[in-house]
């Protein structure tokens, strides 16, 4: 039941876009590897339209697991035996439990901090919304109900209200990653973005990856929803707990940080270097957005 509901709300999404002869034109319900262009245009068929179709979306679930998902479980005799990295040390904590996977930059005291991320019209300033815990497999939609919000927090020096490079833990997501970060888009043709490339990027869970770091092929949400490698990014997060400025920057392939351009499209949260190369691939509209930290108790 559960699985139809999530199938009829994503027929709704779509009966509620514009729908040429061509079928659905947002990048959300349109998987140009599982379904072929239309012969009349470069624009490739919905994976869920109006007329109900399900068979790409079924294609997609028997497609090939990730490199990252598949390695996970195996021992470092495995990994030997099959020529690929040996795990990396877990640090301990003092006690029970597992630390993080990489150490924290300073050795100052730190505080943590709870919020929501609210979601605003670029444009005009208008709220749309918050960055929600609702998901549409390889990433996060917004949606207008505080109800629905994601609860995050940040952990910041003592003295601090500001930070850069910070991971945001996630703390009521759908999924088992730990931060919400950026992974590279399923039909993005590299890891980076710029301008001049639709490149785009999902708002999405992910496991951690050093400050300053290049995409990392890493476990994330929209490697484990498309079944195949997507490289991702967590500590990416300028926040400032004052004036709620909330500021992602992606870090390209060859450790520049790339001008991060923010989007949302049928109501799906999206990053990218030129938001108008997205629009001319995937022709639903695409409105420009700015996140803003919110505190919360």
């Amino acid at each position: 039941m559960r699985t139809f509901a999530i199938l009829s709300g994503l027929v709704a999404v779509c009966s509620a876009l514009p729908v040429s002869s061509s079928g659905c034109t947002s990048e959300l319900l349109c998987d140009s590897s599982t379904t072929p262009l239309d012969p009349r245009s470069d624009v490739c068929l919905a994976e869920m339209c109006a007329d109900g179709s399900q068979a790409a979306a079924l294609k997609r679930d028997t497609s090939t697991p990730s490199k990252a998902s598949v390695y996970r479980d195996l021992s470092n005799s495995e990994r030997l035996a099959r020529g690929i990295p040996l795990k990396r040390p877990v640090l301990r904590k003092r006690g029970t439990g597992t630390g993080a996977l990489y150490p924290k930059r300073s050795p100052s005291p730190t505080y943590t901090v709870k919020g929501h991320l609210l979601v605003r019209n670029a444009n005009d300033g208008t709220t749309l919304g918050y960055a929600s815990n609702v998901s549409f497999g390889n990433g996060y939609y917004y949606k207008p109900d505080i109800a629905d919000a994601l609860a995050l927090s940040i952990t910041l020096d003592v003295g601090s209200t500001s930070g850069t490079q910070l991971n945001v833990a996630q703390l009521n997501a759908p999924n088992v990653f730990p931060y919400f970060g950026l992974a590279q888009g399923r039909d993005s043709t590299s890891n980076d973005i710029s301008t001049g490339s639709f490149n785009y990027l999902y708002f999405g869970g992910t496991d951690e990856t050093p400050a300053g770091s290049t995409p990392q092929e890493i476990d994330n949400q929209a490697a484990s929803s498309l079944r195949v490698a997507r490289s991702s990014e967590s500590a990416i997060w300028a926040i400032d707990i004052l004036s709620g400025t909330a500021v992602p920057t992606w870090i390209n392939s060859d450790g520049a940080a790339a001008t991060t351009q923010l989007f949302t499209q049928s109501n799906g949260l999206y990053a990218g270097g030129d938001r108008d190369q997205f629009a001319a691939k995937y022709p639903s509209p695409v409105t420009p957005i700015t996140f803003t930290w919110v505190s919360s108790a």
